[in-house]
């Protein structure tokens, strides 16, 4: 069918129904990083966004058509046609470089950086003539002269078609290639080629991913063809062309070209009274939106054909601009035009209106959700809460709200919203501003659901797409430990396994695959060097397991493990590693000293003396000069003479230091020799004061700072407490200074801490354990000493 209309006749049958502008978004003037170029290209994000490529520079512009920035491609680059947009907001174009003559695509992120670049050909191969990018599937498709390539979007090639070989008889499809994409993924290519005496179009139609040819048309155009402007996708499957024919009379006229789903001419129409027609696009339901310049250059000028008919639905002039270079169609069917102001002012190089169709007196739509989260889950529930927003944008109170989800990727799109599954059972806004939360119910355990939010007025206007959710319900498991809950470690050393276990709640039943997030969830204050090393999902056994470097600090470290799709009461276990220093325990009674005793106690010990051994002076052990010449009783300095035993060795191995290893017995010598004990009533016992040099060494590496003992005197200056001393101690332990402790009729040296208690290694019992300072047996006092100098 062709239908031909003079001027007078159009706008008798349209001008009621005339789209009107949009009072909150029109005219609105803006200036490119490179003025007088023509914009070849619009989109606009899901957030309401508008990105405008021109031939030098891409600008973005807010959702109230306001600069926020715009960036030349490059000094020699120049884009020919078209822009793609994905759905995280990063946009495309294709330049061809004019120093390389190199076809490119560059990749921007939404701030406006160039973040990846292709070369899509080499030399002379011709410009990239079109390009689209299908957010649905997440291909981009580029077109040039001879080729057509698809990548994804990370710009890596996933496959190309060669079109030079198609109709051969006629040369190239021309520089006016147009390329796009329907709803289920086709590629369609409009172009024309010029013979010697007839010009044709040519249509393409490929299917996903470049997989094959599914359809080509080629068709004379009569009389002439002046040449093909564009071309654009119908959704639903097919493609519309448009171009430029000359009746008998020579008087110019636009020929919009409607070819079906499988390639047929649909319709055909020409209109009289154009020029430099730019802009094409198409709303959800396949009418067509053309932008062109009015025929004496009067106005900028807007026709919306029927998509069934080819029949103009309306025509719209406005005189504020001579020509409409781009337009678009969101999913409110609002169409937004780009163009040239009739007058140039400096800073207002292009400008931008959006068009209301239908004469609705409300033509606001409420602005879009952009808070939405979840603040509840359980196993088949998730409470979702958002801000309520207006009637009109942000004020008054809207009509309904459109709850949607998906169990197989974000809702980023109006596409995929629109088959989501809707909610049921959604209160009624309230007015702006108020906290909004919603139950959905119903749901299943353990899955990934994906929430999306529109909002409705009275007058139906529909607001953009809310910011997207995804949320897992939690599964009917419990997360509980395997190894043991707590672990005493030297700094610096890595732990044993910290295993959990993740069953069906309440049964032995393992779980797989379930994630198990490990974190340190404290340390000391001050401490380096801690670090997990961990499994992230649970065996087929159920299992998960971490383990902890400590750090250099002795004291307590935690690990959570937290099961995230477990139910909130068994989601949680924690362990605890308590750090202490580097030390080779001495013990009081250690067998060892059968050979190498350090005391001369050669009678039966007292019955009441327990854990004591008992010596027979018949024995040949005590047959040596040693137990003659040293006379002191191991009730009195056996514990204190094996914990300062320890210090010594401490310092030493820990450091490094040239002095000699240390044993109770040579200790003993050591301090007989150079009044190291008591007299009187205190024979026997060690004085840490008098002991200067404590090896062979010159100079003295360790020093004896003092003894400091719990005030049982009011008469005591300063009166001393128990929490002073342990304030001493936790601040000796941070600096790597063990300190011996005293007990009623014991002494511990203290090597770490865990939680309120200490880490002692503990000549009396004969190991390393955890010690209560306000437990049973009291601390009364404390022996401090340093390193005073390293080697």
């Amino acid at each position: 069918m062709i239908l031909v209309l003079g001027l007078s006749s159009v706008f008798a049958q349209v001008q009621s129904e005339s789209p009107v502008l949009d009072p909150n978004f029109s005219h609105i003037t803006f200036e490119k990083a490179k003025t007088f170029e023509s914009p070849i290209g619009i989109e606009r994000y899901q957030d309401g966004n508008l990105y405008i490529a021109g031939q030098k520079s891409l600008t973005k512009l807010n959702a109230d058509g306001n600069k926020i920035w715009s960036n030349l491609y490059g000094k020699w680059f120049y884009s020919c046609n078209g822009i793609g947009i994905d759905n995280e907001g990063n946009v495309y174009v294709a330049v061809i470089d004019y120093q390389t003559w190199n076809a490119l695509v560059l990749k921007y992120n939404p701030q406006g950086e160039v973040i990846k670049t292709q070369i899509l050909s080499n030399g002379f191969d011709g410009p990239p003539l079109g390009i689209v990018f299908d957010s649905k599937y997440g291909r981009l498709y580029v077109s040039s002269y001879e080729e057509i390539h698809c990548l994804d979007k990370n710009l890596a090639f996933i496959n190309k078609q060669i079109t030079r070989d198609l109709f051969p008889d006629y040369g190239y499809i021309y520089y006016e290639v147009g390329l796009d994409v329907d709803n289920s993924g086709n590629v369609y290519v409009g172009g024309y080629k010029s013979g010697w005496n007839k010009s044709r179009y040519v249509g393409l139609k490929y299917a996903p991913q470049l997989s094959g040819l599914l359809w080509s048309t080629i068709g004379e155009i009569e009389p002439a063809l002046d040449y093909l402007s564009d071309m654009v996708a119908r959704p639903e499957g097919g493609m519309y062309i448009v171009g430029y024919e000359y009746d008998d009379n020579w008087n110019e006229e636009i020929s919009v070209n409607y070819f079906t789903d499988s390639g047929a001419i649909g319709w055909k129409t020409n209109f009289f009274g154009w020029t430099d027609v730019t802009g094409l696009a198409t709303d959800e339901v396949g009418n067509i939106y053309i932008g062109a310049t009015f025929y004496d250059y009067s106005a900028a000028q807007l026709v919306k054909l029927d998509g069934e008919t080819g029949k103009i639905a309306w025509r719209k002039l406005d005189p504020y601009g001579w020509s409409f270079t781009q337009s678009l169609v969101d999913e409110q069917d609002r169409v937004y035009a780009v163009g040239w102001p009739m007058e140039y002012v400096p800073g207002e190089d292009l400008y931008i209106s959006r068009y209301l169709q239908g004469g609705q007196e409300d033509t606001t739509a409420p602005k879009a959700i952009t808070d939405l989260e979840a603040i509840n889950v359980s196993t088949d529930t998730i409470t979702l809460e958002w801000t309520a927003p207006g009637d009109d944008g942000d004020e008054g109170t809207a009509n309904s709200y459109d709850i949607r989800y998906t169990t197989v990727g974000f809702i980023i799109s109006n596409m995929v919203f629109s088959s989501a599954t809707q909610v049921s059972g959604v209160s009624s806004p309230q007015i702006a501003g108020s906290t909004e939360t919603f139950t959905v119910t119903g749901l299943n355990m353990g899955t990934t659901y994906y929430f999306a939010i529109k909002t409705k007025d009275e007058a139906e206007n529909i607001s953009d797409l809310s910011n997207a959710v995804a949320v897992k319900t939690l599964g009917l498991y419990g997360i509980v430990s395997k190894s043991p809950e707590t672990q005493i470690v030297t700094v610096g050393s890595t732990t044993a396994p910290m295993t959990s276990l993740v069953n069906v709640f309440n049964t032995t039943n393992p779980v797989s695959g379930i994630r198990v997030d490990f974190s340190i969830s404290t340390y000391p204050i001050g401490s380096i060097g801690h670090e997990l090393s961990k499994s992230s999902e649970t065996t087929k056994a159920g299992l998960a397991d971490v383990q902890l470097r400590l750090g250099d600090i002795p004291a307590e470290y935690g690990v959570m493990a937290t099961c995230p799709d477990c139910i909130p009461s068994a989601s949680t276990v924690t362990f605890k590693c308590c750090g202490k220093l580097k030390n080779d325990d001495f013990k009081q009674f250690d067998s060892r000293w059968k050979s190498e005793h350090y005391d001369n106690l050669c009678s039966t010990s007292p019955a009441y003396i327990k854990n004591r051994p008992v010596y027979s002076c018949d024995d040949p052990i005590f047959n040596n000069k040693q137990y003659t010449e040293y006379k002191f009783s191991i009730r009195a300095k056996g514990c204190g003479l094996t914990a300062f035993a320890t210090v010594i060795n401490y310092y030493k191995e820990a450091y490094s230091l040239p002095i000699s290893s240390t044993t109770p017995f040579a200790l003993n010598t050591y301090l007989k020799d150079n009044s190291g004990y008591g007299t009187g009533k205190y024979r026997g016992a060690v004085l840490f004061s008098e002991v200067l040099n404590i090896s062979d060494s010159p100079d003295s590496y360790v020093d004896f700072l003092g003894k400091i003992n719990i005030c049982t005197n009011r008469k005591c200056k300063p009166k001393v407490t128990r929490n002073d001393l342990i304030k001493t101690i936790n601040k000796d332990l941070s600096n790597n200074n063990p300190v011996i402790i005293r007990v009623y009729g014991h002494f511990m040296l203290v090597i770490g801490k865990c939680g309120a208690k200490y880490i002692v290694s503990d000549p009396g019992s004969g190991h390393t354990g955890l010690y209560d300072p306000n437990g049973n047996r009291k601390l009364i006092g404390i022996r401090q000493f340093r390193l005073i100098k390293k080697p």
